[in-house]
């Protein structure tokens, strides 16, 4: 059996719009001391603190926050600074980095980084350009390992299935991929009221009918027809 094929057009991508789904057990409210939502407006100091030692003690206590070990941490925020900013635990070249774009709004970040240097803290990497902003998190979640989590709320291209290859007993073929007819073998007429010619004796007639007709041509001509006339 030959397999069947669609020959319609693949489908287009559709665009839609995906937060990311945070699947591991949120500790940040038992291990954190902050209320949320939390208002920062200390925003043109570079290098400020955000969460100091004394509210992240228990986290900081805990048997996995500990150098080499995976963490997620997934924030929602709003800022009214006109240039992105960059939070993160404190090393030398921090972790678990959020950027905040310029004014977002309810923007969710997820990042999974591993702990470069414990214990620590959370600080701003840079600072505002612009007076009297704030940022506000209104969210905050952290999870020990990789949560399954895309970062921020990003769009992700749908793809429908493409068309797979299928066994059918019944091939199908697009009218626009048929073949060139082939040879057709067709019996030889044999007249059921009577001969042709009419027998006579000492006589052996060959047959005028030709077993194979002519083959079809991709033209669409129709094949020439045979028709008995007695003598």
């Amino acid at each position: 059996l030959s397999p069947t094929y669609s020959l319609l057009p693949s489908p287009v991508p559709t665009l839609e719009p995906t937060t990311a789904t945070f699947t591991c057990a949120n500790v940040w409210d038992n291990l954190v001391d902050v209320a949320l939502p939390w208002t920062f407006t200390n925003t043109e100091t570079k290098w400020a603190p955000i969460f100091v030692p004394r509210d992240l003690r228990f986290l900081n206590e805990h048997a996995k926050w500990e150098e080499g070990e995976m963490w997620t941490m997934q924030t929602t925020v709003t800022s009214t600074c006109a240039n992105d900013l960059v939070f993160s635990f404190c090393s030398r070249r921090g972790y678990l980095k959020v950027v905040i774009p310029a004014l977002a709004e309810d923007f969710e970040i997820t990042v999974v980084d591993t702990i470069k240097f414990a214990p620590s803290y959370f600080y701003m990497r840079n600072k505002c350009k612009t007076a009297d902003s704030e940022v506000i998190v209104s969210e905050v979640k952290l999870g020990y390992g990789s949560c399954n989590a895309e970062f921020g709320p990003t769009f992700v291209p749908t793809h429908l299935p493409s068309p797979v290859p299928t066994q059918s007993s019944n091939p199908t073929v697009s009218p626009s991929m048929l073949p060139l007819p082939e040879p057709t073998t067709m019996p030889t007429f044999v007249p059921t009221d009577h001969y042709w010619p009419p027998e006579r004796p000492g006589h052996n007639w060959p047959s005028p009918v030709p077993s194979i007709l002519p083959s079809l041509h991709p033209s669409g001509t129709s094949a020439p027809s045979v028709t008995a006339h007695p003598s």
